[in-house]
Protein backbone atom coordinates (compact mmCIF):
# COMPACT_ATOMS: atom_id res chain seq x y z
CA UNK A 1 0.00 0.00 0.00
CA UNK A 2 1.45 3.09 -1.19
CA UNK A 3 1.19 6.12 1.55
CA UNK A 4 -0.07 9.17 -0.27
CA UNK A 5 -0.10 11.87 2.58
CA UNK A 6 1.05 11.50 6.42
CA UNK A 7 -1.14 14.16 8.52
CA UNK A 8 1.22 16.41 10.85
CA UNK A 9 1.50 15.05 14.95
CA UNK A 10 0.08 11.60 13.89
CA UNK A 11 0.79 8.20 15.22
CA UNK A 12 2.05 8.01 11.58
CA UNK A 13 4.28 10.69 11.55
CA UNK A 14 5.88 10.54 14.72
CA UNK A 15 7.05 6.72 13.81
CA UNK A 16 9.04 8.93 10.70
CA UNK A 17 6.27 7.34 7.97
CA UNK A 18 6.63 9.71 4.67
CA UNK A 19 4.46 10.02 1.83
CA UNK A 20 5.97 7.63 -0.89
CA UNK A 21 6.53 4.71 1.51
CA UNK A 22 5.32 1.13 1.06
CA UNK A 23 3.55 -0.18 3.89
CA UNK A 24 4.35 -4.31 2.81
CA UNK A 25 3.13 -5.80 5.99
CA UNK A 26 1.88 -5.02 9.82
CA UNK A 27 3.20 -7.51 12.64
CA UNK A 28 4.30 -10.03 9.61
CA UNK A 29 0.59 -10.26 8.18
CA UNK A 30 1.07 -9.11 4.19
CA UNK A 31 -0.95 -5.70 3.48
CA UNK A 32 -2.83 -5.68 -0.16
CA UNK A 33 -4.38 -2.20 0.03
CA UNK A 34 -5.20 0.66 2.26
CA UNK A 35 -8.59 -0.97 3.67
CA UNK A 36 -6.76 -4.38 4.02
CA UNK A 37 -4.72 -1.99 6.28
CA UNK A 38 -7.57 -0.39 8.38
CA UNK A 39 -8.79 -3.53 9.10
CA UNK A 40 -4.75 -5.43 10.29
CA UNK A 41 -4.92 -2.06 12.71
CA UNK A 42 -8.56 -1.04 13.81
CA UNK A 43 -8.42 -4.23 16.05
CA UNK A 44 -5.54 -3.45 17.94
CA UNK A 45 -7.13 -0.35 19.44
CA UNK A 46 -5.51 2.76 20.91
CA UNK A 47 -2.07 2.69 22.86
CA UNK A 48 -1.17 -0.58 20.93
CA UNK A 49 2.27 -0.89 19.03
CA UNK A 50 2.35 -2.25 16.41
CA UNK A 51 5.44 -3.55 13.64
CA UNK A 52 5.14 -1.62 10.29
CA UNK A 53 7.45 -3.17 7.41
CA UNK A 54 7.89 -0.88 4.36
CA UNK A 55 9.94 0.01 1.63
CA UNK A 56 11.51 3.17 1.37
CA UNK A 57 13.47 3.81 -2.34
CA UNK A 58 13.39 0.55 -2.69
CA UNK A 59 15.06 -0.57 0.55
CA UNK A 60 13.01 -2.44 3.34
CA UNK A 61 13.03 -1.23 6.74
CA UNK A 62 10.91 -1.81 10.05
CA UNK A 63 9.37 1.27 12.21
CA UNK A 64 7.16 0.64 15.09
CA UNK A 65 4.09 2.42 15.33
CA UNK A 66 2.15 3.59 18.52
CA UNK A 67 -1.68 3.54 17.58
CA UNK A 68 -3.53 6.74 18.20
CA UNK A 69 -7.05 7.67 17.12
CA UNK A 70 -8.47 9.29 13.89
CA UNK A 71 -9.74 12.70 14.60
CA UNK A 72 -13.47 13.41 13.61
CA UNK A 73 -13.60 13.84 9.80
CA UNK A 74 -10.35 11.96 8.64
CA UNK A 75 -11.22 9.93 6.40
CA UNK A 76 -7.71 9.18 4.95
CA UNK A 77 -8.67 9.78 1.51
CA UNK A 78 -6.49 13.35 1.26
CA UNK A 79 -8.31 14.73 -2.30
CA UNK A 80 -8.46 11.07 -3.61
CA UNK A 81 -11.38 9.78 -5.67
CA UNK A 82 -12.31 5.09 -5.36
CA UNK A 83 -14.04 4.17 -8.67
CA UNK A 84 -17.32 2.66 -7.20
CA UNK A 85 -18.54 0.53 -10.06
CA UNK A 86 -18.14 0.11 -13.94
CA UNK A 87 -14.74 -0.89 -15.31
CA UNK A 88 -12.58 0.76 -13.32
CA UNK A 89 -14.19 -0.44 -9.73
CA UNK A 90 -11.87 -0.69 -7.38
CA UNK A 91 -9.39 2.17 -7.94
CA UNK A 92 -8.34 5.12 -5.82
CA UNK A 93 -6.37 7.93 -7.36
CA UNK A 94 -5.15 11.38 -6.25
CA UNK A 95 -3.52 14.47 -7.49
CA UNK A 96 -0.33 14.22 -8.93
CA UNK A 97 1.31 16.81 -6.73
CA UNK A 98 4.65 18.44 -6.68
CA UNK A 99 5.72 15.96 -3.84
CA UNK A 100 4.39 13.03 -5.35
CA UNK A 101 5.79 13.96 -8.51
CA UNK A 102 9.41 14.50 -6.86
CA UNK A 103 9.36 11.15 -4.79
CA UNK A 104 7.95 9.38 -8.29
CA UNK A 105 10.51 11.04 -10.77
CA UNK A 106 7.81 12.24 -12.75
CA UNK A 107 9.14 14.72 -14.95
CA UNK A 108 7.22 18.70 -15.24
CA UNK A 109 5.93 17.34 -18.86
CA UNK A 110 3.33 14.36 -17.60
CA UNK A 111 0.54 15.38 -16.10
CA UNK A 112 -2.06 12.56 -14.63
CA UNK A 113 -3.30 11.02 -11.40
CA UNK A 114 -1.61 8.73 -8.93
CA UNK A 115 -3.04 5.26 -8.25
CA UNK A 116 -3.23 4.90 -4.87
CA UNK A 117 -4.94 1.70 -4.13
CA UNK A 118 -5.80 -0.80 -6.17
CA UNK A 119 -8.35 -3.81 -5.39
CA UNK A 120 -6.04 -7.22 -6.03
CA UNK A 121 -9.80 -9.12 -6.70
CA UNK A 122 -11.25 -6.75 -9.05
CA UNK A 123 -10.75 -6.61 -12.81
CA UNK A 124 -7.89 -4.00 -12.43
CA UNK A 125 -5.41 -6.30 -11.52
CA UNK A 126 -5.37 -8.39 -14.93
CA UNK A 127 -4.10 -4.83 -16.34
CA UNK A 128 -0.73 -4.87 -14.79
CA UNK A 129 -1.88 -1.32 -13.33
CA UNK A 130 -0.01 -0.41 -9.57
CA UNK A 131 -0.06 1.97 -7.36
CA UNK A 132 2.09 4.50 -7.46
CA UNK A 133 1.47 3.96 -11.83
CA UNK A 134 0.28 8.05 -12.64
CA UNK A 135 -2.78 7.58 -15.32
CA UNK A 136 -2.19 10.36 -17.94
CA UNK A 137 -5.37 9.33 -20.14
CA UNK A 138 -8.17 7.03 -20.27
CA UNK A 139 -9.64 6.30 -23.23
CA UNK A 140 -7.35 8.37 -25.46
CA UNK A 141 -8.83 11.35 -22.81
CA UNK A 142 -6.26 13.44 -21.06
CA UNK A 143 -6.86 12.99 -17.12
CA UNK A 144 -4.81 15.92 -15.65
CA UNK A 145 -7.04 16.18 -12.42
CA UNK A 146 -9.24 14.00 -10.34
CA UNK A 147 -12.31 14.93 -11.50
CA UNK A 148 -11.59 14.64 -15.16
CA UNK A 149 -10.45 10.79 -13.92
CA UNK A 150 -13.79 10.49 -12.61
CA UNK A 151 -15.86 11.71 -15.86
CA UNK A 152 -13.40 9.80 -18.15
CA UNK A 153 -13.72 6.92 -15.42
CA UNK A 154 -17.80 6.86 -15.22
CA UNK A 155 -17.87 6.75 -19.41
CA UNK A 156 -15.79 3.90 -19.10
CA UNK A 157 -18.24 1.12 -19.34
CA UNK A 158 -17.02 -1.58 -21.39
CA UNK A 159 -13.69 -1.09 -22.14
CA UNK A 160 -10.38 1.20 -20.88
CA UNK A 161 -7.49 1.69 -22.69
CA UNK A 162 -5.06 3.56 -20.48
CA UNK A 163 -1.65 5.59 -20.97
CA UNK A 164 0.68 5.19 -17.42
CA UNK A 165 3.38 6.68 -17.00
CA UNK A 166 5.72 4.23 -15.16
CA UNK A 167 9.70 4.48 -14.60
CA UNK A 168 10.38 6.70 -16.84
CA UNK A 169 8.25 5.68 -19.86
CA UNK A 170 4.67 5.50 -20.68
CA UNK A 171 2.65 2.10 -21.51
CA UNK A 172 -0.47 1.49 -22.80
CA UNK A 173 -3.28 -0.69 -20.80
CA UNK A 174 -5.91 -2.11 -21.96
CA UNK A 175 -9.10 -3.96 -20.08
CA UNK A 176 -12.25 -4.81 -21.52
CA UNK A 177 -15.58 -7.10 -19.89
Amino acid sequence: MLVSDVTRDSPAAKAGLQRGDVVVSVDGASINDSAHLRNAIAPAGKGKQLSLQIERHGKPMTVPVTLGETPAGQGGQGGSTIVDDGILSGLAVQPLDRALRGQLHVPADVDGVVVTRLDRRGPMAATGLREGDVIVEVNRKPVTSVDAFRDAARSATDSALLLVYRDGATIYLSLSK
